[in-house]
């Protein structure tokens, strides 16, 4: 059911199933102006009715654009009768439930985040909008890293809706990890298996904000403003996105929604860990250092191209749903796109795979592919390959001019005579001339671990070999790009 919602300063007039209905109104946009909503833009319609006595009014709770791509909520009252009230109020609930939007949340907050301002932002931004569209919360502040990870293994997950993480791209990617593997554990997939075929997840993961790296926040809403991340989530908009995993010694590391770089980003995110207390300046002041001490390292990648023949949609985003390898929710959604299982499609056969090879600085792959449109780049959600950058020896001077474009985020960051280009959907790193020893287990182990910036936190490599996975429309995320 659709319609439109016109506030004047005099009428108020809703049209809902080919129906108007008339109310006389007061509100706080001043004599004469006329507002007109699209129902999609209400987020709650409340009655007040003034204690002893009959009057009442309603007040309408809406979303309206901001400077930038900022969301803002604005309200209008509307007077007249009780009766009349109800039924206006019934008429707009009936079509917002229409919407499915959220109704239950676990909410994870990370108070350590970026300037340990995670639980004010939840409690004075959040927390009211999501009480506003009467949003049920479970709420866990964290006490350690990892601990969303470890606390949805066994989370009951059958009355919720999604999950809000309240921090930066790295709380995001503990609950991501958390869910994803819940689910692998569910449905008995041996995730430590690269090429497994992964259970994916129908329950949206949210981020708001509030930490040292908010890059997925800026991809998905054009800004990193937290009440429009509030709102995309109250909204219940949402978009399939891409995972990644990452494999070494038979096992799996970690499963990463953004980024996965290896060397000297790696490297840049282990200097700032010692830097913690900086907050987030520590990312613009510590990665000079490591810039200076960059050091190459001979790598072979092994991997398979991707295949322009295959063609898939994207920016599609699944309905909400429930998750079928989870207890089934009481609340129900609209029907699911009949697509519960993200597989990598990597063939282990190797006369499909091509090699690199050489001395590089870095390889990096995004999870999130960044296209250029309109002289600026722009996020691609759900791409059906990862693009990967290896980056060969090269002068100080050029590395620097590179690294600053890609910085910025300018078209053209990657377009150096220095940098091979690799679009694949999976691929294999061997370290051949990194030392190594052999440990109790028999297992080869590096003496000096390296390091990969899996979104925004550093993962030791400890082996001499590591293997990296695509995972398509692995994951739903709330929000929408554009």
């Amino acid at each position: 059911m659709d319609g439109t919602i016109e506030v004047l300063i005099d009428k108020c007039i809703l049209s809902y199933d080919g129906k108007n209905e008339y109310f006389s109104c007061g509100n706080s946009f001043g004599s004469g102006k006329h507002v007109c909503l699209r129902l999609n833009d209400v987020l709650a319609l409340k009655h007040h009715l003034k204690a002893g006595t009959l009057k009442s009014h309603l007040v309408l709770h809406y979303v309206v654009q901001g400077k930038g791509k900022a969301l803002r909520t604005k309200d209008c009252i509307i007077t007249g009768e009780a009766d009349q009230h109800l039924r206006l109020k019934d008429a707009v609930e009936t079509i917002l439930n229409s919407f499915h939007r959220p109704k239950r949340l676990a909410v994870f907050v990370n108070p350590n985040s970026g300037h340990r301002k995670a639980v004010n932002i939840f409690h004075n931004v959040v927390e009211p909008l999501f009480k506003l569209c009467d949003i049920s919360l479970k709420v866990v502040e964290t006490e350690r890293p990892g601990q969303p990870t470890e606390l949805l293994e066994n989370y009951d997950l059958r009355h919720m809706n999604g999950l809000v993480a309240i921090g930066g791209d790295g709380m995001f990617s503990e609950c991501m990890n958390g869910l994803l593997l819940r689910l692998q554990k569910d449905a008995k997939v041996d995730y430590n298996n690269p090429d497994a075929t992964l259970s994916a997840s129908t329950l949206p993961i949210g981020i708001i904000p509030a930490g040292s790296g908010n890059m997925l926040a800026q991809y998905l809403h054009g800004t990193i403003d937290v009440e429009t991340a509030a709102i995309k989530i109250i909204l219940g908009d949402h978009l399939l996105a891409n995972a990644v995993s990452v494999h070494q010694g038979r096992a799996l590391s970690s499963y990463a929604g953004l980024i996965v770089d290896f060397g000297l980003c790696g490297d840049m995110m282990k200097d700032c860990e010692k830097f913690r207390w900086l907050g987030p300046k520590r990312y613009k002041i510590v990665p000079l250092g490591t810039i200076l001490k960059r050091k190459s390292v001979y790598v072979e990648v092994e991997f398979i191209p991707e295949e322009p023949h295959k063609v898939r949609a994207t920016h599609k985003s699944r309905k909400f749903a429930r998750q079928m390898s989870l207890p089934a929710a009481r609340y129900q959604f609209q029907k699911a796109v009949l697509r519960l299982n993200s597989t990598p499609e990597f063939a282990e056969d190797q006369k499909f795979w091509l090699k690199e090879t050489g001395h590089v600085y870095g390889i990096d792959s995004y999870v999130v592919t960044q296209k250029e449109k309109d002289g600026n780049l722009v996020p691609y959600f759900g791409d059906d390959a990862l693009h990967v950058w290896l980056t060969d020896k090269c002068s100080f001077s050029s590395h620097v001019s590179q690294l600053s474009l890609l910085q910025q985020q300018k078209p053209g960051c990657w377009d150096f005579k220095f940098i091979r280009e690799i679009r694949c959907r999976g691929y294999r790193v061997k370290l051949p001339c990194s030392p190594y020893y052999i440990d109790d287990c028999g297992e080869k182990k590096l003496k000096k671990p390296l390091y990969i910036n899996c979104d925004g936190e550093a993962m030791p490599v400890e082996y001499p070999e590591f293997d990296v996975r695509l995972h398509h429309n692995a994951v739903s995320v709330f929000g929408r790009v554009g």
